[in-house]
């Protein structure tokens, strides 16, 4: 009816939604006339993103808009996505009233105990095509509207309110979080300049733990990934992350199936067998194509040698794959992380429980971390997953003032340790990206740059860099990062939604 204040509107909506699911580390996946799907890391930061649209769009000149929020999976497929996470976050919306912000039962789990974050329950509803009912919240803080109860039909019930005007708008908000991620994607592999020949590529699988105890099977994982670590740091190779090569633990695919899924041409696998302080180590590099054994060594060693076994490894394979190796990564790769054996063993305990991505498992990871600082003041890599951690942990008791300063102070304290260190200047560049200044991104940028000079390997210092690109809306300066994030890492959820 009226076209000029139309295109007013839509023009509010658009600038309001983009700056602040920017400022709350989202991202807007779709954004149509009336309409926009976005994507956030945290169920706190989309409700508070929500919260903040709801504020201005109720200022002059009004937005009628519905906001509708759930935490779930999701699938990415040729450009589309979709999957539980954006179905119920549709019909969620559709239950919402002009001014509202809606959120499910399960995100309301996420964020109930936010002081800052007021709800109301709604009662129990069936949604379309969803099986069990759903209970539907309301944000209840100041300026929101929140719907009389009897404008919902009780339990089990639909809607009952006369239908939403045609011109109020709508936002699906559908929160991702590593843990909840379990679909399947499907993308388009990319190749990328930075990387190198496949003839100098290797996947490292997990090292089977022949201990017959399960308690030590954080000892074995940790023995795969420090390997990959060190390997990583050879700029003549092209390593894959742990990420995807964990997908392939207990796996009964050949080693060329594997390969072709990882695009490497090399295969190392072993085992790890501890008993006390006795170790016996066994590996062998294995052409892919061929399946021929390049070699193989057995080593019959004590706990106080793990290092140095780690270390010929690793320069085994740089020498089997004719890899250049300087001497500065000869010298990370021999570099030993802390003379203090129990807090090794407490950092891999801690990277075990990291790595099984829940909130709880992530909380027990950061508490490791700190007991293996206590035990090693100088354990540089203890203190840089110490800040990665709290990056992935969420709020939990701090404000959100004292949880940056955690990160910024473990982050620096790591760098300052060791200055060479990959992992230390991708978390002291995840605390810049995380703060919302223009000079913060710069310096995040510089920080994600030195980490990837360190370790050319290192998926998630690509992966920030790109989203630092398209957090300023630079997409196809992006492509490249995320891309060779992917293709270093190219079985992890993550790497794929960034690259959707």
């Amino acid at each position: 009816e009226d076209e000029m204040k139309a295109t007013l509107l839509r023009d509010k909506l658009k600038n309001i939604l983009e700056d602040e699911v920017r400022a709350h580390h989202g991202r807007v996946l779709k954004l149509s006339g009336d309409g926009a799907l976005c994507i956030f890391n945290s169920a706190i930061e989309a409700t508070y993103a929500a919260i903040a649209i709801q504020k201005y769009m109720s200022e002059d000149p009004k937005v009628p808009l519905r906001i509708g929020i759930h935490s779930g999976d999701v699938m990415f497929e040729e450009g589309d996505v979709h999957g539980d996470g954006v179905n119920i976050a549709s019909r969620i919306e559709s239950f919402a009233v002009p001014g509202s912000v809606f959120i499910s039962g399960k995100l309301h789990d996420e964020i109930k105990n936010q002081k800052n974050i007021d709800t109301i329950s709604l009662g129990r509803f069936d949604l379309k095509n969803v099986s069990e009912p759903v209970e539907i919240y309301a944000v209840s803080n100041e300026g929101l509207v929140v719907p009389q109860k009897k404008i919902l039909v009780g339990k089990g019930g639909k809607y009952s309110g006369t239908k939403t005007p045609s011109h109020t708008w709508m936002i699906l908000m559908t929160i991702i979080t590593v843990t909840s991620i379990v679909a399947f994607f499907l993308y388009k592999k990319t190749q990328t300049a930075q990387l190198t020949g496949i003839e100098k590529s290797i996947a490292v699988l997990p090292f089977t733990n022949m201990s017959g105890d399960m308690d030590n099977e954080y000892f074995s994982d940790g023995i795969t990934e420090d390997i990959i670590t060190r390997l990583s740091q050879v700029s003549d190779l092209k390593v894959i992350s742990r990420t995807s090569v964990m997908r392939f633990k207990n796996t009964t695919k050949n080693i060329k199936d594997i390969a072709s899924e990882l695009d490497v041409a090399s295969i190392l696998e072993g085992s790890v067998q501890k008993s006390g302080n006795k170790l016996r180590i066994t590996a062998q590099l294995i052409n892919a194509q061929s399946d021929e054994h390049l070699w193989a060594e057995k080593y019959d060693v004590e706990l106080k040698d793990i290092f140095q076994v780690q270390s010929d490894v690793s320069e085994l394979i740089a020498l089997s794959l004719k890899a250049t190796l300087t001497a500065f990564q000869k010298s990370r790769i021999e570099k030993k992380p802390t003379e203090n054996l129990e807090a090794y063993n407490l950092y891999l305990r801690a990277n075990y429980l990291w790595n099984k991505q829940t909130l709880e498992s992530i909380g027990q990871a950061a508490d490791l971390y700190k007991q293996a600082i206590k035990l090693d003041s100088n354990f540089a890599q203890a203190y840089a997953a110490t800040a990665i951690a709290s990056v992935s942990g969420g709020l939990r008791e701090s404000s959100w003032e004292e949880h940056l300063e955690n990160i910024h102070k473990n982050a620096e304290h790591a760098v300052s340790l060791d200055s060479n260190l990959a992992s230390a200047h991708t978390a002291l560049g995840q605390f810049y990206f995380m703060s919302p200044s223009l000079n913060d991104s710069i310096m995040a940028m510089k920080e994600f740059d030195k980490a990837i000079e360190l370790d050319p390997n290192y998926a998630h210092a690509w992966t920030y860099k790109g989203w630092l690109y398209e957090l300023n809306y630079e997409f196809e300066k992006a492509m490249p990062f995320v891309a060779t994030a992917l293709n270093l890492d190219p079985l992890s959820p993550i790497r794929m939604i960034s690259m959707a």
